[in-house]
């Protein structure tokens, strides 16, 4: 009970990890598809998908630490 806020924030940033990380796997699937040269900003948007993994990661690994604080202090 004590922790029920942290729990729930935990959740909708996992919720908002898994959205992120199905936007990175459809600009993937749709640099596949498109020219860049037809479609100018997806060339921009793809360009993007490093920086947008690697805080991916990191939130990930926030999240997991943080789950792990809380299981452990209980």
């Amino acid at each position: 009970q004590k922790h029920r806020q942290a729990i729930t924030e935990l959740n909708s940033l996992v919720k908002i990890t898994v959205q992120v990380l199905e936007f990175i796997l459809e600009l993937d699937n749709l640099n596949e598809r498109y020219d860049t040269k037809v479609v100018p900003a997806l060339e921009l948007a793809v360009e993007q998908i490093p920086v947008d993994v690697y805080w991916t990661i990191i939130t990930i690994a926030a999240i997991v630490t943080q789950l792990d604080c809380l299981i452990t202090e209980s």
